[in-house]
């Protein structure tokens, strides 16, 4: 069986669907029981009426059973839908909510691969394939016994076929749980792999590296396919073990014995059919129950990953202080680096209060964006500690931290959306008269206006076709229209012309001379210096 807890919501339609398939199962075993009453009752007493209401019986009953299984699967399969995308959205959250460095430490393949597995499987086998199991087994356990009041030797050759089936799918499914691991493995490298190659798709084709991203997939694929190929032979040598080797040996011999009591009047012709309908039935239940748990191990480490992601937090965490502004920033003896031999930067302290401006400076790779992003709460320093409104960092509700900050990059990152779309995820109720004055603090009002679209102009997901300058002004737009407290600029002057920089310029010192706002600039520009109130040299 799988190593995966049922979730506790999901048990409740578990058991209504245990019931559902016992009672179809029940009303699907029938039929047999009625042949036998004719075969042995109604035609040997010349019961015509019998015979006739029997008839009508054995035929209502498979239209029945199957009206019943039909209607009850659309309901049971809405359940199955609605919870598979509910753990989707949950994985998908909870992505979204690790670390930085949970990023960076994982593979970005497996985390899409995480998002991507079809957890409608593992919903089916919960709701579906293991209620009928269930109902199977109880149902073919009642069956032997009623065949061990028909012939007890027949009883006990079919108990034979029990471990003769069971015990050898118990070593496959150990392999193919395995093999599962490997296929999950390669399948988050194939996944990884194509995505790095569509979002470096300049990189690869400049550099001719598309050769290279190929022998890489096909790595991966071969890999896949290796493992695959042992789980199709696993699973072949299954379903043959039992449907063409034990089964009809086990019903081979069921049926000379039996014939044989026929012949020598120790049994009727009713119990003959009961046994050589029965047998099958049991023994492709024992079947099932083999291929049934083969087939659900090839996706056994990608459901336990999948379900342990869905998990929801069930650790308390401390209660956290929500900000409305940001007065004030400090920086205590702060120090970092990425392992702890080798420091970025030691002992900075700093105090940054609204209506200053600081400028960071320094070569590249000396830690500017690093510190920016200990200030942004995405790595933990080696010591010191960030301090704002005099309350720790560590202490501030993020979400609400974040709502009084706007950051431009240095590699711009937009949606692919509209233009105006785009504004409106800052600003949900902003209009294109307020979208154009924005635009025109970044000198991007006339483009956007002249271009064919306005501002249902699509953007692409790196802004690919925007050149460099309209995609950092774009940005800059962007945050502007947070109108956060604390505005983090990063290289925000980088590929603009010089009529740009100087309207850039502008409203940076607009803002300052305003007094509400703290802004820090990341720049190797020089005109961008005589806003800066206090400079810092990394």
């Amino acid at each position: 069986m799988l190593n995966i807890k049922m979730p506790k919501h999901v048990k409740k339609y578990c058991a209504i669907s245990v019931i559902v398939y016992l009672i179809i199962n029940i009303l699907s075993k029938i039929s047999p029981i009625i042949m036998k009453q004719i075969i042995d009752v109604a035609i040997p007493c010349k019961d015509m009426k019998l015979v006739f209401n029997m008839i009508i019986t054995f035929t209502c009953l498979p239209i029945i059973v199957t009206t019943s299984d039909v209607f009850y699967f659309k309901y049971i399969n809405k359940k199955i839908w609605e919870n598979a995308l509910e753990v989707n959205f949950r994985v998908f959250k909870k992505i979204m909510r690790q670390p930085i460095n949970y990023f960076i430490e994982n593979n970005h393949g497996d985390l899409m691969n995480l998002y991507k597995s079809d957890i409608t499987q593992l919903y089916s086998y919960f709701l579906v394939e293991l209620p009928k199991l269930i109902s199977g087994g109880i149902v073919a356990i009642v069956l032997l016994i009623y065949l061990f009041t028909i012939s007890p030797i027949i009883f006990y050759i079919e108990l034979i076929s029990i471990p003769l089936i069971i015990l050898p799918t118990k070593k496959i499914f150990a392999k193919v749980k395995n093999l599962s691991k490997n296929i999950f493995s390669s399948n988050g490298k194939r996944i990884g792999i194509v995505n790095e190659t569509l979002l470096k798709n300049k990189l690869v084709k400049v550099n001719n590296l598309e050769k290279m991203q190929e022998d890489k997939l096909l790595e991966s694929h071969n890999d896949l396919i290796t493992s695959w190929k042992k789980i199709f032979v696993y699973d072949l040598l299954t379903s043959s073990w039992t449907n063409s080797f034990v089964a009809p040996l086990l019903l081979a011999f069921a049926f000379i014995y039996s014939a044989n009591m026929v012949i020598k009047g120790e049994m009727t012709i009713g119990s003959l059919i009961i046994i050589i309908s029965y047998l099958p039935i049991i023994n492709s239940f024992l079947g099932s129950l083999a291929s049934t748990n083969i087939r659900l191990a090839q996706k056994n480490e990608e459901f336990i990953k999948v379900m342990e992601m869905s998990k929801e937090q069930t650790n308390i965490s401390k209660e956290c202080i929500c900000i409305k502004d940001i007065n004030s920033v400090k920086l205590n003896n702060l120090s970092f680096g990425y392992n702890v031999n080798e420091c970025l930067f030691n002992s900075i302290n700093l105090t940054l209060n609204k209506g200053e401006v600081l400028c960071i400076k320094g070569a590249n790779g000396s830690g500017k964006s690093t510190l920016i992003d200990l200030m942004l709460g995405l790595y933990k320093p080696l010591s010191g500690c960030i301090v704002i409104n005099e309350n720790s960092l560590d202490s501030l509700d993020k979400k609400a931290y974040y709502e009084n900050i706007s950051y431009v990059m240095q590699d711009v990152e937009i949606f692919s959306d509209s233009i105006r779309n785009s504004f409106k995820v800052y600003n949900h109720n902003i209009t294109d008269e307020k979208i154009y004055e924005y635009l025109k603090c970044v000198n991007l009002d006339q483009v956007i206006l002249n271009s064919k679209d306005g501002l249902d102009t699509k953007v692409s997901l790196k802004a690919d076709n925007l050149s460099g300058g309209e995609k950092r002004k774009l940005f800059l737009a962007l945050a502007l229209t947070k109108n956060a407290n604390l505005i983090i600029l990063d290289e925000v002057t980088q590929n603009l012309d010089d009529i740009s920089i100087k309207i850039i310029h502008n409203t940076l010192e607009n803002i300052k001379q305003k007094g509400n706002k703290i802004i820090i600039i990341i720049t190797h520009d020089e005109y961008l210096n005589d806003l800066a109130d206090k400079f810092l040299k990394l």
